[in-house]
């Protein structure tokens, strides 16, 4: 029996490949200079990386896509980035500085090994070369400030009452990560997940919209194997927390767009979902059927459906119950309030992305899938952080 999950996909081609500037490419480009001259192969990438930025494009994804996709060398691409930042003195937004310092903490070619790394002008726009890749990337949902921009140092602080309940939240966690026993750690975890639903829906209707902030976008990466069910993992963490998510199926990542706070629960809380699901399915071993045939791979596919089907039911009871909660505290305001933030994230969505469609992801192994779904019920939704990867390794199994 075949079961189907359906999510929204960014259309083909509507977004992050394929719809560059399309330049030519000639290696007169720039400013003049000699054929030779390695100053001005510098420039052109600078210039390139400059338009990038202003295309939506970040640091980390940037590396991301023309080494791992493109295989172009990891070093020359990060020593690139940082040299163009300390050169230019920009003002960067804090997102962006986060991702400027862990690129400064890995290998890369300093300033004065990048000229001697650059190729000729000659062949640097070249078929096939880092610069005819860069050319190529057309333009992503802006989810920060670019360097330089109004708004680039932007933070919103937290408030006396945001610490204090974060400071609550990880008192909860810590005991729950402490403990031995699965059943305590799942009342610790479930305590501090209704503390953040009901502390989102109490900021919404304490502060209303004074702030001024809309929904904004975030970008996650996904990786393989298994991607599609994995983003079906994070669509149902972000529609139990008021946002919404859409799959870029060329490039193997979700963009999900709603309000500042619930895209950091969002993000927190997929890390550590991702880690569960990868475990437990991991604990089930190699999977053969009864004719002896390797299922593993279709096993864990349906797994993380099932896994993701539960969290998602999970989410939502945990969401209207928050909402009973303060409708009891603040009166009827409270559903309409939700329901107009709704929408505003939906206007968001389809102004970011006019050109979607319907992802239908299925499952063929029916035990996959129920253990999945088991799985789910027992997940811990506490929002832990687990390290950073958001692509744990959960391998194909074939």
């Amino acid at each position: 029996m075949k079961r189907r999950r359906r999510a929204r996909r960014i259309s083909r081609n509507g977004e992050g490949r394929g719809r560059g500037r399309g330049r030519s490419g000639s290696p007169t480009d720039g400013r003049g200079g000699s054929p030779h001259d390695p100053a001005a192969v510098l420039e052109l990438f600078e210039t390139e990386l400059e338009g990038l930025w202003e295309r939506g494009w970040m640091p980390a994804e940037l590396v991301r896509v023309v080494c791992g996709e493109y295989s172009a060398p990891r070093p020359l691409v990060v020593g690139l980035i940082l040299h163009q930042h300390r050169r230019r003195g920009w003002a960067v937004h804090p997102r962006w500085q986060a991702q400027l310092d862990e690129l400064e903490g890995e290998p890369h070619l300093s300033d004065d090994r990048l000229l001697s790394a650059l190729p000729p002008r000659s062949q640097v726009a070249a078929t096939g070369s880092l610069l005819f890749w860069m050319r190529l990337l057309g333009p992503l949902m802006v989810t920060c400030p670019p360097p330089g921009s109004a708004g680039s140092r932007a933070s919103r602080p937290l408030s006396g009452s945001g610490t204090r309940y974060l400071e609550k939240v990880r008192a909860l966690l810590a005991k729950a990560e402490a403990t031995e026993f699965p059943e305590e750690a799942e009342v610790f975890s479930a305590k501090a997940h209704d503390l953040m639903v009901r502390h989102a829906i109490d900021e919404v209707m304490l502060e209303g919209r004074s702030q001024g902030q809309g929904p904004e976008g975030t970008r996650i990466w996904i990786d393989s194997p298994h991607a599609a069910p994995k983003f079906n993992l994070l669509a149902a963490t972000a529609e139990g927390h008021g946002c919404r998510a859409l799959w870029n199926k060329q490039l193997a990542y979700a963009s999900v767009v709603g309000f500042r706070s619930d895209l950091e629960a969002v993000e927190m809380l997929f890390t550590s979902l991702l880690v569960q699901v990868t475990g437990a399915a991991l604990a089930h071993g190699s999977v053969v059927d009864e004719f002896g045939r390797n299922r593993t791979a279709s096993f864990r596919r349906a797994f993380i459906l099932g896994f993701a089907e539960r969290i998602g039911r999970r989410f939502a009871e945990n969401r209207q119950r928050a909402a009973t909660a303060a409708t009891a505290t603040h009166g009827s305001s409270v559903l309409p309030v939700l329901a107009a933030r709704d929408d505003e994230v939906e206007r968001a969505v389809a102004e970011a992305f006019p050109r979607t469609g319907t992802m239908r992801t299925s499952a063929s192994n029916t035990a996959g899938y129920s253990a999945g779904y088991r799985a789910g019920a027992r997940a811990d939704i506490g929002g832990r952080r687990v390290g950073r990867g958001r692509g744990a390794a959960l391998g194909s199994g074939a």
